[in-house]
Parts: structure tokens; C-alpha cells; sequence
């Protein structure tokens, strides 16, 4: 629901680059709130971040791949973040052990906030692509005026 709404204001790359931003700042959030219930609220909003950030992700994935090798790519995504997530585990947890929580939490959060640049090549390319189609649809001759 408020995926295809931010796709539509503001394309596709800005949104997923976004979620991600706001998903990471909500991890760091967890780590500042001491309380049960801030946790829980910045959790809720962290992976609600995710799972909005998912379908621009993957429309961007589609756009880029063509439609004979689309199921490889979309296996290797997926592999790719999982193997991502494991050894965010075991790093995170030697940080508990060594540091804190609090501080795994931090490291999470800016992990994920810091990773969402690399959505701007994909940014770069919506933006020519748009202001080409907006140019194709001017009237002959208004750019002169």
C-alpha cells in the first residue's frame, strides 16, 4: 500500500533507497530505546520498512534483468541476502560479546542505512529515463519559448 504510492511521487530507486534508510535508522532506534515497548515500536516499524522496501527492490531487479535469465537473478538475489543476513548474525553476535547489544544494534542499523547509495546507479538511470520521456512529450517547437 504505501510502496506503489512512493514509487508513483517519487520512483522507484528513491523509494527502495529510502525504505532502507528508514528500516536502518528504526534498528539504530531499537538500540537507543531501553524500554519494551520503544523496542518493539521500532521494530515493527524496521521490518515493516523491509518488507515495503521489498517491492521496489524487486521491480528494480526485474527492470534490469531480461525475462531468459529473471529466475536466475532472482536466485541469487535471494541467496545473495541470506548469506548477507548469516554473517550479519555472527558478526552482530561477536559484538554482543564483545561490546553490547546496544552497540550490535547501532552497527545493524548503520549497516543498512549506509548500503541504500547503492541503489543510486538505478536512481541515475529513472531519472534520464523520465526527463527523456518528458522531453519526447513536449510539443515541437515549446522548448524554444
Amino acid at each position: 500500500m504505501l510502496a506503489p504510492w512512493l514509487i508513483r511521487r517519487i520512483g522507484t530507486a528513491p523509494t527502495a533507497a529510502l525504505l532502507r534508510v528508514v528500516q536502518g535508522l528504526f534498528v539504530v532506534l531499537m538500540g537507543l530505546f531501553g524500554g519494551v515497548a520503544g523496542v518493539i515500536v521500532a521494530y515493527l516499524v524496521a521490518y515493516a520498512a523491509h518488507g515495503t522496501a521489498n517491492p521496489a527492490h524487486m521491480s528494480l531487479l526485474h527492470r534490469q534483468v531480461g525475462a531468459r535469465v529473471r529466475a536466475t537473478a532472482i536466485s541469487i538475489n535471494s541467496m545473495m541476502a541470506q548469506a548477507a543476513g548469516s554473517l550479519g548474525v555472527l558478526a552482530l553476535t561477536a559484538v554482543v560479546d564483545q561490546a553490547s547489544a546496544r552497540v550490535a544494534m547501532y552497527l545493524g542499523g548503520a549497516v543498512l542505512t549506509v548500503a541504500a547509495p547503492l541503489y543510486l546507479p538505478a536512481w541515475r538511470q529513472e531519472h534520464a529515463r523520465r526527463t527523456s520521456d518528458a522531453a519526447s512529450q513536449e510539443p515541437a517547437g515549446s522548448a524554444a519559448q
